[in-house]
């Protein structure tokens, strides 16, 4: 009788270990599952954000297209501005004051287009006055 309850006792401990078996391979199955679901969608997430990030880069490109084009704009008028400021109007040219407007020429802080539109506008009154 004893040795069939050593011989009982150890079919019931080799059950238990592949009973164990098993389950650690369903464990192992079910881990690997898990794995392969994150991994899929850590995939999708950084596709997603792929996606995002060459979105983000294509309106950076347009926004420093837009931005070269506004600053042309602005120094142009800026520019205009300059130009306007510093040209001679025939309304405040009288005979007696051509040589206060020449004079009055801030010629150090003019533009060399400025310079030469000043000059065409002195000499075109000065013919005006003859």
């Amino acid at each position: 009788m004893k040795k069939r309850s050593i011989l009982v006792i150890i079919a019931l401990v080799l059950l238990l270990i592949i009973a164990g078996c098993d389950y650690e391979k369903k464990d192992k199955t079910s881990d690997a599952l898990k794995f392969k679901n994150e991994y899929e969608s850590l995939k999708i997430e950084h596709d997603k954000l792929l996606k995002t990030y060459k979105n983000i880069e294509n309106e950076k490109v347009k926004l420093l297209k837009e931005n070269t084009s506004l600053n042309g704009r602005i120094n142009s008028i800026e520019v205009e501005k300059e130009v306007a400021s510093t040209q001679i109007s025939l309304d405040n040219i009288g005979e007696n004051n051509l040589s206060d407007e020449i004079l009055n020429l801030d010629i150090l802080n003019m533009t060399p287009l400025d310079a030469m539109n000043a000059l065409y506008m002195l000499q075109k009154r000065a013919k005006d006055l003859r």
